[in-house]
């Protein structure tokens, strides 16, 4: 890779080899700390309620984290901006940013925060980053990097939930409350059992997801590797001869 494009890559590269080390502890602390357990409904009932009973609160330690993942993968665009304006002589080359926008119309008025960086660009490097759609609707990851980015200084991002297809019972007579369940309290209800006198064998997979209602919730780990993909995606676009 050319020299100067280094320094960006290496934002995400850092970003890239903490997400092994990150998927293993949460699921630690999740499996240490969710558990599946059965409630009686009625007095010599064989039916049972199956709830989720959440022992301790993630760590806000694991949102720090997670942020500073975030962060450090769109430095690398800025840093990115830096190398291009260097590279082709953009007057204040320090002083630009890489713009991501919250529409197309935005992008195209060319009245925004890192603008002065595209008009300096000649043709076929403004090209690329035209190509790359930076705004909400076009490249979805870059603009949900840049939205989490800022969204993560103010509140939490990070949500413990169970999801259709991460529980499972062994057996007949389970039914199902409903698809998607957010830990609300300290337990949720996630179905019933008809006959629950022998021990139905329960599993549930960790999942800890970044919770943003514009984005929907994802498996944090899976969003971070769609944000290094798009970021890397973006820097390598311009290490051409």
């Amino acid at each position: 890779m050319r020299d100067d494009l280094l320094s960006a890559m290496a934002c995400v590269d850092w970003a890239v080899s903490q997400i092994p080390s990150l998927e293993e502890r949460l699921n630690t602390w999740f499996e240490a700390n969710v558990k599946l357990e059965l409630e009686e409904i009625e007095p010599d009932s064989p039916k049972r309620r199956v709830v989720a009973v959440k022992k301790a609160e993630l760590p806000l330690t694991f949102n720090a984290e997670v942020g500073a993942y975030i962060n450090a993968m769109r430095s690398s665009l800025d840093l990115l901006a830096t190398s291009l304006a260097h590279r082709y002589g953009v007057p204040d080359p320090d002083k630009h940013y890489f713009p991501i926008v919250p529409s197309k119309a935005v992008f195209d008025a060319g009245d925004y925060k890192g603008s002065k960086l595209i008009k300096g660009l000649p043709k076929e490097p403004r090209a690329k980053i035209e190509s790359l759609k930076p705004y909400e609707g076009g490249n979805e990851n870059l603009w949900f990097l840049h939205y989490l980015d800022i969204e993560r200084k103010h509140r939490r991002l990070l949500v413990v939930s169970i999801r259709t297809g991460m529980f499972r019972v062994q057996g007949s007579g389970f039914t199902r409350h409903h698809p998607v369940w957010e830990f609300t309290d300290d337990k949720t209800i996630l179905g019933t059992i008809a006959d629950a006198r022998s021990q139905p064998k329960m599993h549930i997979a960790p999942y800890v997801g970044i919770d943003e209602p514009n984005f929907g919730s994802k498996h944090v780990v899976a969003a971070l590797q769609d944000f290094a993909g798009a970021t890397g995606a973006a820097i390598s676009l311009f290490d051409d001869p």
